[in-house]
C-alpha cells in the first residue's frame, strides 16, 4: 500500500511541475511577502517584493523581470489573498 501511495504522490507532483513551470524573478534576499498583480498597467502580471534587510521595495515587471527600486526605508509589505472576481 505504501508503494502505491508514494507512486501516486510522485505522479501528482510530476503533473504539477508540468503545469506550473518555475520562473525566478529575484534571488539573493529574504522576502516575507511577494505579490503578483498588474502594477504597470500593461496587462501583464508583475511582482512586488521587499528586501527586509536592506529595507527596499522592488517591482519586477513582466516579461523580463528587470528590478525597479520603488522605495527605501520600509522593512516589509503586507498582503492577503482574497477573491475579487465575484464568482463563487
Amino acid at each position: 500500500m505504501r508503494t502505491i501511495v508514494l507512486s501516486f504522490a510522485v505522479a501528482a507532483l510530476s503533473f504539477a511541475a508540468q503545469q506550473w513551470p518555475r520562473h525566478v524573478a529575484a534571488e539573493g534576499y529574504h522576502a516575507q511577502t511577494a505579490r503578483a498583480a498588474h502594477f504597470s498597467s500593461d496587462g501583464r502580471p508583475d511582482i512586488i517584493a521587499n528586501d527586509i534587510e536592506k529595507k527596499q521595495t522592488w517591482l519586477y515587471r513582466a516579461p523580463d523581470w528587470k528590478p525597479l527600486l520603488l522605495h527605501e526605508g520600509v522593512a516589509v509589505i503586507h498582503s492577503a489573498a482574497f477573491d475579487v472576481d465575484g464568482r463563487r
